[in-house]
């Protein structure tokens, strides 16, 4: 049986028109009738969700080359400080919304509370980094760089919540366009600062450009040809009302009650997630300083290679998934999550032999010999990388089945087990002991999320009405 839902009249409008060119009125409804436009398949999808994030991964770490290369390991450092700091406050401001977005398959909410609640939290993130960075006590270089860095998560965050209303009409072109441009211009302007100015705070700052550029010019675009495919799908094919689609919050405060309660357990979850990513890192900074940290970092950055397609993945199979779980097509969703956890079971493995085998020459050729006497630490790494590979997508599943909540004690417990083996392996063996400690907590990870993915996953079957009507678990 074929595991693609059945065609949708999906338009994709360039800007000014609709479908076939038909030219769309000032209130985006088309003057001719438009002729059905089948839904994207997964692979057209994943094909171009890979291939932004191969170009935006790629510049990024084309920036972290180019501080590593042009600069030095205390640089590399304080921009590994600044990310390290940041992130898990802003990665918890998001709710991680954008989920909440693509699997809303039967829109409970409209866009404008999406972004309302986006705007008050990412406010209150600014303002918690700010407070955190004037108590501190970081030097003023470092803490303008986390201060900069900041402002670059703020666009990124308004991007992030268009993104999520691409997801939910699976219009992932126009997402991958956006990551691309703004990975190029990033890697360029912060190439052009660090040739003139060897200044760190240039760079943070042309970062900062780059998001706000994109985020304006292009992005915000994307909200108006959204309101056009969906009054012309009105027009056409439908006569009920639709909501409405346009860049402007809505402030509804009980409605905003609800969402943030929804979205508060992924929200703690993926903030814990960040932290565990992180702790390692604040670890190090405490025993080898910047110097040390900029080094992990850079050996660390190469695991980003795997993770970018499983990150492709991950963020195209959602909504496909969820709209399998919510029609209760469970023999298409198991087909599909099985296809999924083995891809990254052989790009993880696959990793992991190229490190195993020329580790010490890629990262000599890369960055030079203040890195290459850490290839022990680069496989390791890569282990513990392609263990999360074969398991990461049992939780992009749980999430598509609407449980946002079973997820934060595997991550709370996940960091115990991470704080406590970094407080005993880093003092001693500093660069493999953090390694260890990832790799420990992923397997303890591996083992929660299968039994978490098999709870969830029968709870939902046995949920679904005999008609195959969606159903939340």
């Amino acid at each position: 049986m074929d595991s693609r839902p059945t065609s949708k009249l999906l338009v994709e409008p360039a800007p000014g028109t609709l479908n076939n060119g038909h030219e769309s009125t000032g209130t985006g409804v088309a003057t001719a009738k438009a002729t059905p436009v089948k839904q994207p398949t997964l692979r057209a999808n994943f094909s171009w969700t890979l291939a932004s994030n191969v170009v935006y991964a790629a510049c990024q770490w084309g920036i972290l080359t180019i501080l590593a290369r042009l600069g030095s390991p205390e640089i590399v450092g304080q921009y590994a400080l600044g990310l390290a700091v940041t992130a898990p406050i802003f990665i918890f401001s998001t709710l991680k919304l954008r989920s909440v977005q693509a699997t809303d398959a039967r829109g409970e909410y409209q866009f404008g509370d999406y972004l309302a609640l986006r705007l008050a939290t990412s406010a209150l993130a600014l303002l918690v980094v700010a407070v955190l960075v004037l108590f501190s006590h970081y030097r003023r270089e470092t803490a303008l760089v986390i201060l900069i860095i900041a402002l670059v998560r703020i666009f990124d965050g308004l991007s992030d919540i268009i993104y999520g209303l691409l997801l939910q009409h699976e219009w992932m072109q126009r997402i991958a366009i956006s990551r691309i441009v703004q990975g190029l211009l990033q890697l360029f302007c912060a190439g052009v600062a660090v040739i003139l100015t060897h200044n760190i705070l240039w760079v943070m700052i042309s970062l900062a450009v780059g998001s706000a550029v994109v985020t304006v010019a292009y992005d915000i675009r994307s909200v108006a040809l959204v309101r056009a495919r969906a009054n012309l799908i009105k027009e056409t094919v439908r006569r009920e009302p639709l909501p409405a689609v346009r860049f402007a919050p809505r402030w509804d405060m009980r409605t905003l009650q609800k969402l943030t309660w929804l979205a508060l357990p992924l929200a703690v979850t993926i903030t814990l997630g960040s932290l565990w990513t992180n702790i390692p890192r604040y670890f190090m900074h405490s025993v080898v300083g910047d110097k040390g940290l900029g080094i992990f970092a850079v050996v660390g950055s190469l695991m980003v290679v795997s993770s970018t397609v499983i990150v492709a993945l991950g963020q195209t199979a959602s909504p496909r998934l969820a709209k399998y779980a919510a029609a209760g097509d469970w023999r298409a969703f198991d087909r599909l999550v099985l296809r999924l956890v083995c891809l990254g079971i052989v790009l993880g493995a696959g990793g992991l032999g190229i490190v195993v085998a020329a580790g010490r020459p890629i990262l000599s050729t890369l960055y030079g010999a203040h890195y290459a006497d850490q290839a022990a630490t680069f496989a390791w790494l890569m282990a513990a990388a392609g263990l999360q590979n074969a398991y990461v997508f049992l939780g992009s599943a749980i999430i598509s089945m609407r449980n946002f909540s079973i997820q934060a004690p595997i991550q709370t417990i996940s960091i115990i087990i991470t704080t406590i083996l970094c407080a005993f392996l880093i003092p001693q063996y500093v660069y493999r002991g953090a390694a260890w400690a990832m790799l420990g907590a992923n397997i303890f990870e591996m083992c929660a999320y299968t039994a978490a993915f098999r709870y969830v996953r029968k709870k939902c079957e046995a949920l679904t009405p005999v008609s195959g009507s969606p159903t939340s678990c």
